[in-house]
C-alpha cells in the first residue's frame, strides 16, 4: 500500500485527446477525465454500470485525495486518501454505511495508527 500510486492502472491514451469524458478502452469500463489535457480524475465501473472506483490525480500523475470504493449497489465501502501519490489513511464501511476501520498510515514509519471509530459514524 506505500509504493506510489500513478496513473498506471490506465492503458495509454491516444494523442491528442481534447478536453472531455471519454470511455476507455472505447467500450471498457473506465472513464477518464481529461482537463487541460492531463488526467485529473479516473472512474471505473461495475458492470451494471455504478462507479466502482474514483480517483483523482495530481500534475505529475499521481493518485491525490480521497480515492472512494463503491460496491455494486453504490454502497461505499472504501475511501484511501492519497498525498503525492501514497495512501496516508484507510477508511472501511459495512454495507449499512457505517465507518468500521479508520487508519492513519505512516509508510515512512511502517505504522497503521487506528483514530477512535464513533458508534454512530456514517459515510461522509
Amino acid at each position: 500500500m506505500c509504493e506510489k500510486q500513478h496513473a498506471c492502472i490506465l492503458p495509454p491514451l491516444p494523442e491528442g485527446l481534447l478536453d472531455g469524458k471519454y470511455r476507455w478502452p472505447p467500450g471498457g469500463d473506465r472513464q477518464v477525465v481529461i482537463k487541460n489535457v492531463r488526467l485529473p480524475q479516473l472512474e471505473i465501473f461495475h458492470p451494471n454500470g455504478r462507479v466502482r472506483t474514483r480517483h483523482s490525480y495530481n500534475a505529475q500523475g499521481e493518485i491525490e485525495g480521497w480515492s472512494n470504493g463503491y460496491l455494486s449497489d453504490g454502497t461505499l465501502r472504501l475511501r484511501l486518501l492519497y498525498r503525492n501519490g501514497t495512501v496516508t489513511r484507510l477508511q472501511a464501511y459495512n454495507r449499512a454505511g457505517r465507518l468500521e476501520k479508520d487508519e492513519i498510515i505512516d509508510c515512512a514509519a511502517r505504522t497503521r495508527t487506528p483514530v477512535a471509530v464513533r458508534p454512530d459514524s456514517a459515510k461522509p
